[in-house]
């Protein structure tokens, strides 16, 4: 998978630390106090990606309306099978995250998504 559109460093590694399953690097791009929203429900954010490292990834990738810190591409989960993924960033001004929202694609209205 491409990731040569993501110019943010920090959510460029966090794209390929969950690509590679790489847990340290993934938790490096978080503030202490980040905060997770699936499917516009807060979820905490370690012990959801425990389950997700290594069985889940993206398999493409894209800009929604040319910004870079809101992605959407293909998704592939063992329990959910392959189907259109959501990620949106909010980067404090400490470069790192301090919000993740993520999702199935079909239900963004729903969740209070910005496009």
């Amino acid at each position: 998978m491409k990731t040569d559109q993501i110019e943010n460093t920090t959510i460029k590694d966090a794209i390929l630390a969950l690509q590679y399953a790489d847990k340290a690097r993934w938790l490096r791009q978080f503030s202490a106090q980040a905060e997770l929203y699936y499917n516009g429900r807060k979820e905490n954010l370690a012990g959801f990606f425990e389950t997700a490292f290594g069985h889940d990834h993206f398999n493409s990738l894209e800009m929604v309306n040319g910004n870079p810190s809101f992605l959407t591409g293909a998704f592939y989960s063992p329990r959910f099978g392959y189907f259109q993924a959501y990620i949106k960033f909010t980067i404090g001004v400490d470069s790192l995250v301090r919000r993740l929202q993520i999702g199935d694609c079909d239900s963004i209205a729903a969740h209070g998504i910005d496009l």
